[in-house]
């Protein structure tokens, strides 16, 4: 059923209660990129600027780019050093062009090639909005570019004077926008985007109703790249954002808030939506942290997790179920002294934690299968996998966990999510309840959508 924007940001204003787990937008940080020259996905694979061949094979669609061709170098032959950007799942809630234009869904992986002979550092994946960041050449002193694509009715972008008319109000294609920063880092909401610049400044645009954006309340709508955070406040080395809230990550650790807090995501305390970035107090020396429309999860230096949030699906891994779990609370559920956890992802009910020998342990709605509440599980509990797990990731309705070759994903086949089909295309029915092995493939990187995967990968996947 088609949903309009005032009628979406209601719902997920009010709670949304079922509904607010499958609108979800997730991170994961502190998995390093690939260092060699990168192809970038374009957010429409009808782009003029490259030129595709589509092959069929099996049910895996790949789309291979003319120009990435061996090159000689030095007078040998050697293949290119390159990543591929592996998407799957609705383009609904993105128009990040994981599919081609005569589909709306890409039940299947499949690879799209766009070569700007730039290497892509940071990508943002929100409600209806994306954005990716690029380097010339990799090294810290080059001048990068953020590159931004989907809606944008609420100026979360660019400028809506330069678009046409009102009606055409977002990018189908790479929008490259210019910024008044270097921008090394970049995460989207559902209507607003946060750029982090170098030097620590960080910059922001979109609606600012519930404090997302990080002004005050005097300003529902940032429609230009505002400073939001002045770097002599910390040394901020990530942002993430939530549906309606943002997170910065300071380099000691500490980690600052704004935006919506009904169910205490911001980790604040009891106030409905703070305006103005301030410090969670009770929450000391955090490496990563995973973001969710309402829930979060942290992960610190020594290994500890922690959690604020809703927990109606059990998903923080607390042990109980519970609506708003508005301050920091410690996930005791997982022996961290025996079990060293080196990643978390937190997905629209479910979430994913990942252990320092590989294995993956996970709790909430979807996770183990089932989507009713009978099925919900508030322990987290091993995930036998059967490989040794270098990365995990959560969706709304999928999640994705990749060993050192080779990419697994479970959960609701709707729109394609996990991105298992049958012998005619079609999404597997009902939901697949354990990982199933999706493709072949070294994974650097990942988030997962609403209904949707991104991975970056060094080598074109395999199908086997």
């Amino acid at each position: 059923e088609d949903i309009t924007m005032s009628r979406l940001r209601d719902l997920l204003l009010k709670g949304g209660g079922v509904f607010r787990r499958f609108l979800t937008t997730r991170r994961t940080r502190g998995t390093s990129f690939h260092t060699g020259p990168s192809l970038i996905l374009p957010f429409s694979s009808s782009s003029s600027s490259f030129s595709s061949k589509l092959v069929w094979q099996k049910t895996f669609l790949h789309t291979q780019s003319t120009q990435c061709q061996p090159q000689q170098v030095n007078g040998n032959e050697k293949e290119k050093e390159t990543t591929y950007l592996v998407s799957w799942g609705s383009r609904d809630n993105t128009d990040y062009g994981v599919m081609r234009d005569d589909v709306s869904i890409a039940n299947h992986p499949h690879l799209i090639h766009y070569d700007v002979n730039e290497k892509v550092v940071d990508i943002g994946v929100g409600a209806f909005h994306s954005a990716f960041i690029t380097s010339e050449n990799g090294s810290e002193n080059s001048t990068n570019k953020l590159y931004v694509g989907g809606l944008n009715r609420d100026a979360q972008i660019d400028d809506p004077e330069t678009f046409d008319t009102a009606d055409e109000l977002s990018v189908k294609g790479a929008r490259h926008v210019e910024l008044p920063c270097n921008p090394i880092a970049v995460d989207c909401g559902m209507m607003h985007t946060v750029v982090l610049c170098e030097g620590g400044d960080v910059y922001a645009r979109g609606v600012n109703k519930v404090g997302q954006c990080g002004v005050s309340a005097e300003t529902s709508s940032l429609t230009e790249w505002t400073k939001v955070f002045e770097k002599s406040n910390a040394n901020i080395i990530d942002v993430v954002c939530g549906l309606d809230h943002t997170f910065l990550l300071a380099s000691n650790g500490d980690v600052y808030a704004t935006g919506l807090s009904a169910d205490g995501q911001t980790g604040r305390g009891e106030e409905p939506a703070y305006f103005g970035f301030g410090k969670i107090n009770s929450l000391r020396g955090v490496a990563s942290l995973s973001c969710i429309a309402d829930t979060t999860l942290f992960l610190t230096k020594d290994g500890e997790v922690w959690t604020v949030g809703n927990s109606e699906y059990g998903q923080t891994g607390l042990g109980f179920e519970y609506d708003a779990i508005k301050t920091p609370q410690k996930v005791t559920s997982i022996d961290t002294a025996s079990l060293k956890i080196v990643e978390v992802a937190c997905g629209g009910s479910g979430s994913l934690f990942l252990t320092s020998d590989g294995d993956v342990y996970g709790c909430g709605l979807s996770v183990f299968g089932g989507e009713d509440k009978d099925d919900i599980v508030v322990i987290p509990k091993r995930i036998d996998v059967g490989k040794e797990i270098k990365h995990i990731f959560a969706g709304g309705r999928q999640f994705v966990i990749a060993s050192e070759e080779e990419v697994y994903s479970w959960g609701n086949g709707l729109m394609g999510c996990h991105g298992h089909v049958d012998n005619f295309g079609k999404p597997l029915d009902p939901p697949i309840s354990t990982p199933r092995k999706l493709f072949s493939a070294n994974v650097h990187k990942g988030m997962c959508g609403n209904e949707n995967t991104i991975l970056l990968v060094s080598r074109p996947p395999s199908q086997q």
